[in-house]
């Protein structure tokens, strides 16, 4: 991808902002989750999150440059959530739920790898890469487990 974020084309400016994009874009999804939960409990789990991707952007917002901040939903991706979250049909709300559920677990997963190989250093990269270290002393890895 070129993203980024992974190798071989690392760019930290360009991942930290791909993932501050992406933390927003689930924040306005969850939002419209939101507004669609009847229960306390589900509203209160949903709350939760947003607090903490709000905690997020705002930890990142500072290291980006180019941040649009306005991020909003495409039009056509607005309404067609809306009309998913707004079907009689049980299944569809369900599974329009789980899918954007399940694409945060999995961005969540992308930007945790991320994090932590723009945390390794240079060092770290190249013995991810296959090349040897070379005697230097390199930061504590989560690669090197």
């Amino acid at each position: 991808e070129e993203d980024g974020c992974f190798p071989p084309a690392v760019n930290n400016e360009t991942c930290l902002l791909r993932i501050t994009s992406g933390l927003m874009e689930f924040r306005m999804y969850l939002e419209h989750l939101q507004a669609k939960f009847r229960s306390d409990e589900e509203n209160t789990r949903v709350s939760m999150v947003l607090k903490n991707i709000q905690h997020l952007i705002k930890t990142l917002r500072p290291k980006v440059k180019n941040l649009n901040e306005e991020a909003t939903l495409k039009p056509a991706v607005a309404v067609s959530l809306m009309e998913n979250l707004q079907q009689k049909n049980q299944w569809l709300k369900t599974t329009t739920i789980h899918f954007i559920l399940r694409g945060l677990t999995n961005f969540l997963e992308f930007t945790l790898r991320a994090v932590d190989l723009m945390e390794c250093g240079c060092p770290c990269l190249r013995n991810f890469m296959g090349s040897a270290s070379h005697g230097q002393n390199t930061p504590s890895c989560p690669l090197d487990t």
